[in-house]
């Protein structure tokens, strides 16, 4: 066995030292990649998406604008969409559904569309009277996971449109 002598006069074992450095190696430029690629480990974009759909979540956009509502103080002054313009924007959803291919793209346009984080559940309101369906569900039954995060990241950027 070689030992190389540091300047502290401690041994260091130079076959030990290679061996964890192909291993820490191995791990990052080959085994991580092909773990994200096939979705086994989350990117850390993934996990960034997953942590916004969370705080989403707790906002209670999803939730219908009654529920909505009633998670905030009275006097609290909530952003919502006319019911017109709601049902139009769940009804561009509704028939970006296709049979065998969806368009991403006009999904993502309605999300564009709105001004408010709270105005979702305008659409999440108009979407379940018209098609009696949870737009949410649908959406993440529908889509992949990362096109379900685009939506997210679309509806992050905006303000919340609550206020006290």
């Amino acid at each position: 066995m070689r030992k190389n002598i540091g300047a502290d006069g401690s041994g260091v074992n130079l076959n030990t030292v290679l061996v964890v450095g192909a291993a820490v190696g191995a791990y990052f430029f080959v085994l991580k990649p092909i773990l994200e690629a096939t979705g086994i480990k989350s990117t850390a974009e993934e996990e960034a998406a997953k942590k916004q759909a969370t705080q989403l979540e707790n906002t209670g956009i999803w939730d219908p604008v009654t529920t909505l509502s009633k998670k905030y103080p009275k006097g609290t002054i909530i952003q919502l969409l006319k019911a017109a313009e709601a049902d139009q924007l769940a009804k561009n959803i509704y028939d970006a559904w296709g049979t065998f291919n969806d368009d991403e793209d006009q999904i993502y346009a309605q999300f564009n569309k709105i001004r408010y984080q709270s105005q979702v559940s305008s659409i999440v309101d108009a979407y379940r009277k018209a098609f009696n369906q949870d737009l949410q569900t649908r959406l993440k039954s529908g889509l992949s996971e990362s096109e379900f995060n685009q939506i997210v990241t679309i509806i992050s950027r905006k303000p919340s449109g609550i206020s006290k």
